[in-house]
């Protein structure tokens, strides 16, 4: 059964980097999937991110919340471009 098909919202609970430091995110997976471009929310130990086509603007994520990162090591972490919401 297809979990990703019908649902409005997809939250995903993972951790960001590996055990030695290194991003999990690759650029292409080599595995089928069953689910493209369907997560809405990534949270993590490091921060609660956005995700998702409508944050273009944002190089398509935004930062929702940290736990104790700073808004530029995250983006050191995961990338130049991350979005901040507002508040």
């Amino acid at each position: 059964m297809d979990l990703a098909v019908g649902a409005t919202r997809r939250v995903v609970m993972m951790t960001l980097l590996t055990k030695d430091g290194r991003l999990k995110r690759v650029p292409e997976c080599a595995l089928p999937l069953t689910g493209v471009h369907c997560m809405s929310r990534v949270v993590s130990g490091l921060a609660v991110i956005d995700v998702g086509p409508a944050l273009a603007a944002d190089g398509g994520a935004r930062v929702v919340e940290t736990d104790g990162a700073s808004h530029r090591e995250l983006e050191v972490v995961l990338g130049p471009k991350l979005g901040s919401a507002a508040g």
